[in-house]
């Protein structure tokens, strides 16, 4: 809308600001749908889910690519026009209704297995109070939810800084469509991550690909500085990160989903995506500015995230053992 009329700097702030807003409650609504339709495959079924928000965000360093010769306010209307044309998509499958309504028509022995439920007691005081107590009361939870505040510490920052850091790895970055193109490329790098990620969680379970994601992307963090200045080498390095940047937020969502009660699915992911933007903004202004001042070694900023993700996440990966019965009783 202001890119049609006269430049007002008020009105492109308050623009961007509905933009956000829009964009922070699109996705928990839409891993809600998918985790009431896909139940028990609801891992694979989110991972599909992120892979093409990642493809999304990736989809302005396209349209720049394709479109160099065109105005800037094309990448604009092409990438609202997109917004459209999703939003037309969801009103289309919304009336379908969802797996859960359908199952309880089922008959008792129904095969299709249920979405796992938290084993945890809880106390009555704990199941009839304010939603974010019953929900930051299961320590499974709060395991999930604060492992992927410590990935979205590092996640949109990368993203934000992508074109910088392709700019260094290539001495001479040819044509704004050369750029564009490469810093897409990183970018869409994620689906790859993400596809592979639900398709071994079916396996593994989703807290080994989290935290195997995480892992990985922190130490891209740590070694992308020390790497010798080739630019192919960079570049590989750099899509490698975005590859593994991206593949444990689905897995994340699953983990929230699965240990939140049903009722509060929809409440439990809102809660988990408003903390992670709410650091994304904070790391995001931090590591452009730093960017500007000391170069690449700047995205040394984003290391504590996978690290304190990965202690935050412990309680996930940690199984615990069925009590021994004694033969001799």
């Amino acid at each position: 809308m202001w890119t049609l009329g006269p430049s007002d700097l008020v009105l492109v702030w308050i623009s961007r600001f509905a933009v956000g807003m829009s964009l922070a409650g699109i996705y928990p609504m839409g891993m809600k749908m998918i985790v009431e339709r896909a139940q028990a495959k609801s891992s694979q079924a989110l991972a599909w889910l992120v892979a093409m928000l990642t493809l999304g965000t990736a989809m302005p360093q396209f349209l720049s690519a394709v479109g160099a010769a065109l105005p800037w306010q094309s990448i604009i209307w092409g990438s609202s026009a997109l917004a459209v044309l999703g939003a037309g998509l969801i009103a289309a499958i919304s009336h379908r209704g969802t797996a859960t309504s359908g199952r309880e028509k089922k008959p008792a022995d129904a095969t299709a297995p249920p979405r796992p439920e938290s084993t945890r007691p809880a106390s009555p005081a704990v199941a009839e109070g304010p939603a974010l107590r019953r929900l930051f009361s299961d320590r499974m939870f709060r395991a999930a939810v604060f492992g992927y505040v410590g990935h979205m510490w590092e996640l949109y920052a990368f993203w934000a800084v992508v074109p910088t850091l392709v700019i260094a790895a290539l001495s001479h970055p040819g044509s704004p469509t050369a750029l564009a193109t490469t810093s897409f490329l990183v970018i869409a790098s994620g689906v790859l991550g993400c596809v592979a990620g639900g398709i071994i969680s079916r396996r593994t379970g989703s807290a080994k690909v989290a935290a195997t994601a995480l892992a990985g992307s922190g130490l891209m963090c740590l070694i992308y500085p020390l790497l010798p200045e080739v630019g192919p080498l960079l570049i590989a390095a750099l899509a490698l990160w975005g590859l593994l940047v991206i593949a444990d937020s689905p897995q994340f969502s699953e983990l929230a989903a699965r240990h939140a009660p049903a009722e509060l699915t929809g409440t439990g992911l809102t809660a988990m995506n408003s903390f992670g933007f709410a650091v994304s903004v904070i790391s995001i202004v931090i590591l452009q500015s730093l960017i500007a001042t000391i170069g690449v070694s700047a995205v040394w900023l984003l290391l504590p995230g996978p690290v304190l993700g990965l202690i935050a996440m412990r309680p996930l990966l940690i199984r615990r053992r069925a009590p021994r019965t004694d033969p001799d009783e």
